[in-house]
């Protein structure tokens, strides 16, 4: 947590700024330091995209495929106790299959 506190100071201010002030002030640096990481860690948040592939066969035409995988067919992604599921959606491409 320190290194991203160091980064974000130089960034904020100049290269170098974060060893002058802990130099200068070290009780202020490290208040600083404890009211950033509390902040960041309550804003910090990830988005992450799962890609799962499927594959299918079937008698029906292509149009039918998909209306019926569309309204049936189900993806079940529960929330964790650290995870909390956003979104869930079927995305669909169709390959032509050489035989």
């Amino acid at each position: 947590m320190e290194t991203t506190f160091i980064e974000f100071l130089d960034g904020l201010f100049y290269g170098g700024y974060a060893s002058c002030f802990v130099d200068e002030n070290p009780e202020a640096y490290y208040r600083q330091l404890a009211e950033f990481s509390n902040l960041y860690k309550r804003r910090m948040k990830t988005h992450l995209y799962l890609t799962v592939r499927v594959e299918v066969e079937s008698e029906l035409n292509l149009l039918d495929c998909v209306r019926e995988l569309e309204k049936q067919s189900e993806i079940k992604i529960s929330d964790t106790p650290n995870v909390r599921v956003l979104e869930i959606a079927i995305l669909l491409s169709v390959l032509p299959i050489k035989n």
